[in-house]
């Protein structure tokens, strides 16, 4: 399950203007484009089944939207979130749930090496820490890099 917040266009209406209200410019001198909504969804990562979904103006951050979809989590169910949503506020009522969160953080943050005494049961594991190196994949066979070309029979030739 992956956790994953948008914003969406609504028709531009005084209804929508008035409950979703719409961008101002830099300056503040008056509104801009169609009026916004946030979606906040929970999807299926391996269908992208949509298995619920929380909807509001574009003022709430998906922090407060992605909380309404606690309810839809269940123990032992893997979340995966993004880097823009992370707080501890929403983690802890994410993972109250008995779901595992898995998030992907921005790299400012200073993490503790391992969780505290009768804390969390989940690992943090920095794949770019000291030392870390991207894996590197050989080259095709016939590419400049390569120093072979592809023997008959090979699934390649």
């Amino acid at each position: 399950m992956a956790i994953d917040g948008t914003t969406l266009q609504a028709a531009d209406t005084k209804a929508n203007e008035a409950g979703l209200g719409r961008l101002r410019t830099k300056g503040g001198k008056g509104p801009t484009g169609y009026p916004l909504t946030r979606v906040m969804v929970l999807v299926e990562s391996g269908t992208h089944v949509v298995c619920d979904a929380a909807v509001d103006s574009y003022r709430f951050k998906e922090h407060i939207l992605a909380e309404r979809l606690a309810g839809s989590l269940r123990p032992g169910m893997l979340v995966l979130a993004d880097r823009g949503l992370p707080g501890a506020h929403v983690w802890q009522c994410l993972a109250a749930t008995g779901a595992d969160v898995l998030w992907r953080i921005p790299g400012i943050w200073k993490l503790p090496e391992t969780a505290p005494p009768g804390g969390p049961r989940e690992r943090l594991v920095d794949l770019h820490g000291e030392g870390w190196q991207r894996p590197q994949r050989p080259p095709a066979p016939g590419h400049p890099g390569s120093r072979g070309r592809v023997q008959p029979g090979h699934p390649r030739s």
